[in-house]
């Protein structure tokens, strides 16, 4: 049973979960700051825009039509009378200056009555829209400084309104709106904005977190049952490596064994000659040959199974395996670090990596020397290096369906293991095949058996 895998599907799927809950917070955290800043110009907007309507509403309502000919000629009662309504609606709050204007820009009235008769000039806003009826609002101009008003360089809204008197004669009025009036408003509308905003996002997480919970779960399905099929295959290529390297060893290797220890007690007694056919010398180069093909066989079956690899460890393996590769003169240097702490799964994998490698050197390299280098750190993971001063040539994996089968398999073996494998030239001539597999510390008893 390899029940780490079981675990690593769990860890998988709570790491699904993990990031799908981060990545959705961190959406509904961008979303939201966007859509507070979008309340925030809009609720910007409108307590503007709403200062300008009761500008106007102001100017056209109230003010107006309390303008008559007796208050354009200062008279007492007239001018008591505008006053007062004047000077209690400013008593209100929200409003700080008011002044009214007729179209050569004289003042008519304002609550700072020194300036009650003197000409200023109008914005060119207001100036080209005199005579009609409007409404031009924004910050206070840099001439208003020069009218004598003390607060027109405040934090304050300036609204000229546009309309006619009693009388039907043309006025313009202008309210300074103090910023206090205007923040309220903005507040208003902002929080409103912003809580329905922040409301319908919370509600979309709160319908996308149980979908997303419920692919979670069929992730967590899907990757144990992958886990278990890749066991029943685990399994079943294991028995099937062992049952091989048994029935060769206890079948074919023994049955030509004993023909090897039989054919010395035949050739001892056949004549030299029969029938005009050398028969001892026949004898003696059929024993030479079954006694290669079981040094053959022997070897076939260490390769398979290589004992040394599952009893002594690798460097012992590896060290074997490079006398192997050493047998028609290439000579095979090894050296390993940290190696003895591998489990026996990326013990295989370190193999089977070296082994493939030591192949492609001694059938397509034409290499004098070979290097191999395996590095095991639980910080860097394990590194596999298998070097020669051979010709080189294409430096590509090789397809499926080329006829070099074994490092495309064992490509995809690494890659499916989350690591690389890669055959590079090397500045001084020659070919390097390279595998590392990261380390994870989640997966340190991940028990995967690699076959090629």
């Amino acid at each position: 049973m390899f029940p780490s895998l079981a675990h690593e599907s769990d860890r998988a799927t709570r790491r699904a979960v993990g990031q799908f809950v981060l990545r959705s917070l961190v959406a509904l955290l961008l979303v939201g700051l966007g859509a507070f800043f979008l309340a925030s110009r809009i609720a910007k907007r409108e307590a503007y825009h709403d200062a300008e309507t009761r500008g106007e509403g102001f100017a056209v309502g109230v003010a107006a039509p309390l303008v008559t000919t007796d208050l354009r000629a200062r008279r007492e009662g007239a001018v008591q009378r505008f006053d007062r309504v004047m000077r209690n609606r400013l008593e209100v709050g929200g409003i700080t200056h008011i002044k009214v204007f007729d179209v050569e820009g004289h003042v008519i009235w304002a609550d700072q009555s020194e300036l009650v008769g003197r000409e200023f000039h109008f914005p060119p806003a207001v100036q080209a829209r005199l005579g009609r009826d409007f409404t031009v609002a924004g910050e206070p101009s840099p001439a208003s400084s020069q009218e004598g008003d003390d607060d027109a360089d405040a934090d304050v809204y300036e609204v000229y309104a546009g309309t006619h008197d009693a009388n039907g004669q043309p006025v313009v009025l202008e309210t300074y709106w103090s910023n206090g009036s205007i923040d309220t408003q903005y507040d208003f509308v902002f929080w409103r904005l912003a809580l329905l905003a922040l409301g319908g996002l919370l509600v979309l997480m709160v319908a996308f977190v149980p979908l997303g919970l419920s692919l979670a779960r069929r992730l967590g399905r899907s990757m144990r049952e992958r886990d278990r099929m890749l066991q029943h295959a685990v399994r079943a290529s294991e028995l099937e490596r062992r049952r091989i390297a048994q029935t060769l060893h206890d079948g074919v290797v023994q049955d030509l064994a004993g023909l090897a220890y039989l054919l010395p007690t035949v050739t001892k007694h056949a004549p030299d000659v029969a029938g005009g056919m050398p028969v001892r010398a026949t004898l003696v180069e059929a024993t030479d040959l079954v006694k290669r093909d079981i040094a053959q066989l022997r070897s076939i079956i260490a390769d398979v199974y290589p004992p040394s690899l599952e009893g002594e460890g690798l460097e012992p393996a590896l060290r074997e395996l490079a006398a192997w590769a050493g047998r028609d003169g290439l000579r095979v240097s090894v050296e390993t670090h940290g190696v003895e702490r591998l489990d026996r799964w990326r013990a295989r994998l370190a193999y089977r990596v070296v082994r493939e490698g030591l192949l492609n050197v001694m059938h397509h390299a034409g290499a004098a020397t070979a290097h191999v280098t395996v590095r095991w750190s639980p910080k860097t993971g394990l590194g596999i290096s298998v070097r020669d001063d051979g010709r080189g040539g294409a430096l590509v994996i090789p397809e499926s369906d080329s006829g070099h089968v074994g490092l495309r398999i064992l490509h995809d073996v690494v890659a499916d293991l989350g690591g690389h494998l890669t055959l590079d030239a090397v500045p001084d001539g020659g070919t390097e095949l390279q595998a590392s597999l990261p380390h994870d510390g989640e997966q340190d008893d991940v028990e995967v058996l690699i076959t090629t």
